[in-house]
């Protein structure tokens, strides 16, 4: 077992190490700050649907979840900071041209239910060999990301994966794996801009049927740097009900809220020091870091 522990931390570290040639080359940036309110449809007719509940459940009227990108031609950045209940960590993902960084952050100590204490500055980090940053996976494996962070990364960031001839695109809620047929992926009808950065104008997936699964649309758009950015966007994603019919499963809508030149999003020092303490003595490659 422990040959196969440090085979894992060695590729580990050498996935790393392929992370920063990438990441160095300069190039052109956007800096974006957005606000999504997201509107669990499913989840509201599920819980109000009960009868047996005895308490009120939560209101359906949530606060926007703010999400900053920093997003180039074939690299990007997100940071989604947390608020309300959920204000205790920040995500933050990187996309570099070669891998896929995910990183959890907590910001103050909590315990959890079967009272195990997380304390404040845990740093949680992930790491996936990537060429085009899709966080979708197909049946039987997990997607990368949740939901709060797939949906931007559609609507600012897919870019890279869109230029794929062969992609493959999935619904953001991975609830389609337990509830819809789809052994062989999704087909997807998606316009983008031609410009450096590509992002999508419509976006329709399609399962086995006509069906419309997962639809995206942008609202409104500004150009930055010769690229065509949206300023407001939506989506919808369809679920089965049960009776040969189907339902709205989620729906979201974005705005921009600042945007302008942005800097070469760069994996941070403190990150880096989570991988050396993770790999220890097998970390021997060195980093040029933000």
């Amino acid at each position: 077992m422990s040959n196969t522990l440090d085979k894992n931390i060695v590729k580990f570290a050498w996935l790393l190490c392929l992370l920063f040639p990438v990441a160095g080359n300069a190039g052109q940036f956007v800096d974006i700050t957005a606000e999504i309110e997201v509107n669990d449809w499913a989840y509201h007719f599920l819980v109000d649907g009960r009868a047996e509940s005895k308490t009120n459940p939560p209101s359906i009227f949530e606060s926007a979840i703010p999400v900053h990108c920093v997003v180039g031609s074939n690299s990007w950045f997100m940071e989604r900071t947390y608020r309300g209940s959920y204000s205790n960590h920040v995500s933050q993902a990187w996309f570099t041209g070669t891998n896929l960084v995910s990183v959890e952050k907590i910001l103050r100590t909590i315990t959890e239910d079967h009272e195990i204490a997380i304390q404040s500055g845990f740093t949680d980090v992930d790491i996936w060999p990537s060429l085009d940053g899709n966080p979708g996976r197909p049946l039987k494996h997990q997607d990368f990301f949740m939901l709060d962070r797939y949906i931007p990364w559609i609507a600012l960031c897919s870019g890279p994966a869109l230029k794929k001839i062969d992609r493959h695109l999935y619904p953001p809620m991975s609830f389609w794996k337990e509830m819809i047929d789809a052994p062989h992926g999704f087909s997807d009808r998606t316009t983008v801009f031609t410009d450096g950065v590509g992002m999508p104008i419509s976006m329709k997936l399609f399962a086995e049927t006509s069906q419309t699964i997962f639809q995206y649309q942008v609202h409104q758009t500004t150009n930055v740097l010769g690229w065509n950015l949206p300023l407001e966007f939506y989506m919808v994603q369809y679920e089965p009900d049960g009776t040969n019919g189907w339902v709205a499963s989620f729906n979201a809508r974005g705005r921009i809220t600042a945007i302008g030149l942005g800097d070469m999003p760069k994996i941070t020092e403190s990150i880096l020091k989570t991988v050396k303490k993770r790999a220890g003595k097998h970390f021997e490659c060195t980093a040029k870091s933000a």
